[in-house]
């Protein structure tokens, strides 16, 4: 009888901790969100493109425009090494995709066709005119490809930096649809951790942007802490096998239009959601990743393939310059080429 009490009082007293632990993380997560707001202004403007604001980053006043698109899980401050660079001789915009940094969460599935869509609606509403050169990293490069088939005569030129393949899948993950089962039930566990502050605790301790100038680490790792954020990369990472169908079916190649395909030269980021299908995508990456790679060159009758030798995936960051002057050879050819554009 007396065990039995003891025992009750403890799950009361565990029960109560629980509960005292959950509400003070939510205040946590409440408090912290309303000070980044006042803290970090959008740099940019917020377009309403139909009942849901984007936030696009314009800099520089020449032309063809830039246009640059981070890749799953980046914003416009994944462009903080490069979007100053290219500002000082030309035209360009970074943005944030629905549901990503300053931008409001969307109303519809996170496939790399709605975020076209949107893409366009918010160029459009923003009054930047065209034709653009497409700049997008990792998946990135999946959304401004599917951008040139459906807008081909808004795209000038395009610069994939280690982008991702329609083919990808097939040929580095075999076990793509348990890990895809993985992916969504970290989605649900994720923004649960997010409005309960864990993730914003992660973030804090994360060196991962610590490359970058000033405040922009800090500022980055508040906008990747909200629950809206956690939401939309997941759907983005649940819904990638779909995106990658849809710029298979778009069947569009770039003609003779310039194209620059610059490739990591080491070894790919492993996946964080299962451990073998890590081991085989970094066993295959170089012979598997860099003919994908390779393929991306084929697009255009004008390409060019380069490898940034001493940078990961993450070459916005570990190979800014090489992304800039990349982006400035292709400006000026198009400058000197006025029927381009």
């Amino acid at each position: 009888m007396i065990v039995s009490k003891v025992i009750g009082k403890l799950a009361l007293w565990v029960l109560f901790l629980s509960v005292v632990t959950l509400v003070g993380g939510m205040s946590y997560q409440f408090i912290c969100t309303k000070i980044d707001i006042h803290c970090y202004p959008p740099l940019g403007q917020l377009v309403d493109i139909g009942g849901y604001k984007m936030h696009i980053y314009h800099t520089g006043n020449e032309g063809p425009t830039v246009v640059l698109d981070a890749g799953m899980g980046g914003n416009c401050l994944e462009w903080s090494l490069i979007q100053p660079e290219i500002a000082k001789f030309g035209s360009v915009c970074s943005y944030d995709r629905a549901g990503n940094g300053w931008s409001d969460e969307s109303p519809y599935p996170r496939t790399s066709m709605q975020i076209v869509e949107e893409l366009h609606d918010l160029l459009t509403r923003a009054q930047i005119p065209g034709p653009y050169v497409l700049v997008g990293h990792s998946f990135g490069g999946v959304n401004v490809r599917l951008y040139a088939s459906r807008y081909p005569d808004e795209v000038a030129g395009m610069v994939l930096v280690d982008a991702s393949h329609e083919d990808q899948l097939q040929r580095l993950s075999p076990r793509k649809k348990s890990l895809f089962e993985k992916i969504i039930f970290h989605r649900n566990l994720a923004r649960f951790l997010a409005f309960t502050g864990i993730v914003r605790i992660f973030n804090h301790l994360s060196r991962d942007h610590e490359l970058f100038p000033g405040c922009i680490p800090k500022m980055y790792s508040a906008l990747q802490s909200t629950p809206k954020f956690v939401g939309a990369v997941f759907e983005e990472m649940s819904l990638f096998e779909k995106s990658l169908k849809q710029l298979k079916d778009s069947q569009h190649r770039l003609g003779e239009k310039p194209l620059v395909v610059i490739t990591a030269g080491r070894a790919f980021l492993k996946c964080p959601f299962d451990q073998e299908y890590s081991d085989i995508w970094e066993e295959q990456r170089q012979k598997e990743w860099n003919a994908l790679q390779e393929d991306l060159a084929t697009q255009s009758s004008d390409s060019k393939h380069v490898i940034a030798e001493n940078s990961d995936h993450i070459i916005t960051q570990n190979a800014p310059r090489l992304v800039v002057d990349m982006i400035e050879e292709m400006v000026a050819r198009l400058r000197e080429d006025p029927l381009s554009l």
